[in-house]
């Protein structure tokens, strides 16, 4: 686990870690920031540097979709987002959150471990960082981050992020 934190966008050490985790073309990224308008400047500052080899997908309103109309089936998460994602090797999913929902009931961050395979995924999670503990979601579920290895990128946005 690395942890970049990031004050501006014109941060090259930011560019030149994102820019090796890509080429890897294996790994978890994880944009966390407490503003939703910090982490909205963030993720759309990555579609400009890295298009067109990114794909970015609104996950919180494509999966509420499907559900709505699949809402007697099962939901099988890994062929859904195999479906979404084809064979894009980097993936930018947005409103993840609702991977927390009842009806899902998944931990995304653990979830999307061991989704990734060998693509990169960058998560934006709104969300609260103290120390090695997030505090994410509707319910602030906490999660460890310490427990991740080496293929994850953390990138803590401060507030009033420089675009």
């Amino acid at each position: 686990m690395k942890l970049v934190k990031i004050i501006s966008t014109n941060d090259l050490e930011l560019i030149d870690q994102v820019r090796q985790v890509i080429r890897n073309q294996s790994g978890i990224i994880l944009i966390i920031g407490n503003s939703l308008q910090d982490n909205a400047i963030f993720m759309d500052f990555l579609r400009r540097q890295f298009q067109p080899n990114i794909v970015s997908i609104n996950l919180g309103l494509l999966l509420s979709e499907y559900i709505f109309q699949h809402k007697n089936e099962n939901i099988d998460l890994n062929d859904f987002l195999d479906s979404l994602i084809e064979n894009k090797f980097t993936v930018l999913l947005d409103h993840i959150e609702i991977l927390t929902d009842p009806y899902i009931q998944r931990d995304p961050i653990r979830f999307f471990l061991s989704y990734a395979k060998n693509r990169v995924l960058i998560l934006n999670i709104p969300g609260l960082l103290r120390g090695e503990i997030l505090d994410y979601g509707p319910n602030q579920r906490e999660y460890e981050l310490n427990l991740f290895n080496d293929s994850v990128l953390i990138i803590q946005l401060a507030s009033n992020l420089e675009a």
